[in-house]
């Protein structure tokens, strides 16, 4: 298993010191996904609108 980060659909090693700006989307994941499921996921994410 390994944790993994993503904001705006990219990937980055430590999210402690990002400064999250408005409209970011941010997916962290926890697990033994393949790389198929994270693109999955990150399209859902990509498609969920931000209410605000």
């Amino acid at each position: 298993y390994s944790l993994k980060y993503f904001i705006n659909g990219e990937s980055v090693e430590d999210i402690r010191s990002y400064e999250i700006i408005e409209n970011d989307k941010i997916l962290i994941t926890f697990g033994g996904e393949t790389d198929d499921q994270i693109q999955d996921y990150l399209k859902q994410l990509d498609n969920q609108e931000i209410m605000k």
